[in-house]
């Protein structure tokens, strides 16, 4: 197995590098992604046996509403705190790349599509130019409707 150092590629020394922090940022963000999704796992769970323990205590059926109201509002509370970290990570992932591919546009690392100039020595194939056709004239006109419903055979009675 060949190893990934810029001797083995026809790779820059600063390609190889914004190469290496776009590889230190991902593995970054799938990390704290990956603890947050463990920590919405026990969260999920933790709540699960708190519901439980909620259903199986009281023993009036009216007792069990407040409580389970207090859950609900504690439950959807912290899921949106943990949804908000997730958005924070990516987030913070998205300007941290974006920084990197900004400073290699600067540098000359890498060049955008847009801007990408074909090798002068190309030939470049030329189309020719299509003739207008001439416009077809569409007459309109009104067509009835014809009904969607089907009639049921008549069964004839026998004698």
């Amino acid at each position: 197995m060949i190893h990934p150092s810029p001797e083995n590629f026809m790779v820059s020394t600063a390609g190889y590098e914004a190469a290496q922090k776009i590889g230190a940022i991902n593995t970054r963000m799938l990390t704290r992604l990956t603890e947050l999704q463990v920590d919405i796992a026990k969260f999920g769970v933790k709540t699960s046996l708190a519901q439980t323990k909620l259903l199986s205590s009281p023993d009036n059926f009216s007792d069990m509403f407040s409580p389970e109201s207090n859950l609900a509002n504690q439950f959807f509370e912290e899921f949106v705190k943990m949804s908000e970290q997730t958005t924070d990570v990516l987030l913070e992932s998205g300007d941290e790349l974006f920084t990197v591919f900004e400073g290699m546009l600067t540098t000359g690392i890498a060049t955008p599509v847009s801007k990408t100039v074909a090798p002068a020595t190309a030939k470049t194939a030329t189309k020719p130019e299509k003739k207008a056709s001439p416009k077809r004239v569409v007459k309109s006109r009104t067509v009835a409707k014809k009904s969607t419903t089907k009639k049921a055979p008549v069964k004839k009675k026998r004698k």
